[in-house]
């Protein structure tokens, strides 16, 4: 038995001023032995901002996050998969969230 061999990341982008809640990607973890029925979980072992968290299979924005284009472009976290089966094997993966612009009217 192994570890998840990669984490596979979908989507990666949000517009700044998202709201709480706001899907930024999906995870999805590749193993070639994983057992019928066997789940992966995933959770967030780094996060400088602390606006992101994990919801089933998805990266999503905390509420009170505040996504600002001119001070931050982008915010790195990094993701850790593991198999319901097997807690002590996991994969690690960096994610990185880009930020969309959008034009302020003042």
């Amino acid at each position: 038995m192994a570890a998840p061999t990669d984490i596979l990341v979908t989507g990666g982008n949000i517009r700044e001023g998202a709201p709480a809640g706001a899907l930024i990607a999906e995870l999805a973890a590749v193993d070639s032995d994983i057992p019928s029925g066997d789940v992966f979980t995933f959770e967030i072992t780094a996060d400088p901002s602390g606006f992101f968290e994990i919801v089933g299979n998805e990266i999503r924005l905390l509420a009170g996050a505040n996504l600002d284009f001119e001070t931050q472009q982008q915010h790195v976290i990094t993701v850790q998969g593991q198999r319901s089966d097997d807690i002590e094997r996991s994969r690690r993966r960096l994610c990185v969230c880009l930020l969309r612009d959008i034009e302020q009217h003042d």
